[in-house]
């Protein structure tokens, strides 16, 4: 899954693990890493999210992981968006 910022050239992110996933224990963690890049200029943050919600913020220059703890029992769809250093954004 990986998404492009159309403005400017393109961006790009992309998940290095599914980007759905399904939890049946009572707390796990999940390690969560995606590669991002500005073909014109540089990434600024890369930010995490399950179902939407905001689960941490990465700043550059990386490495974009981020390891959520204590995830209870259910699916999510983990979500990230990088920022460039023009205030652009792409989603994955």
């Amino acid at each position: 899954m990986s998404a492009t910022n159309t403005a400017a050239l393109p961006m790009s992110l992309a998940f290095l693990i599914k980007s759905c996933v399904s939890v049946d224990t009572r707390s796990a963690s999940i390690s969560i890493a995606v590669t991002a890049s500005d073909a014109d200029g540089t990434i600024r943050k890369v930010e995490f999210f399950a179902n939407g919600a905001k689960l941490a913020e990465v700043p550059a220059p990386g490495p974009y992981n981020y390891t959520w703890n204590g995830v209870t029992s259910g699916a999510y769809i983990l979500s990230a968006r990088a920022t460039d250093d023009k205030g652009l954004w792409g989603l994955s």
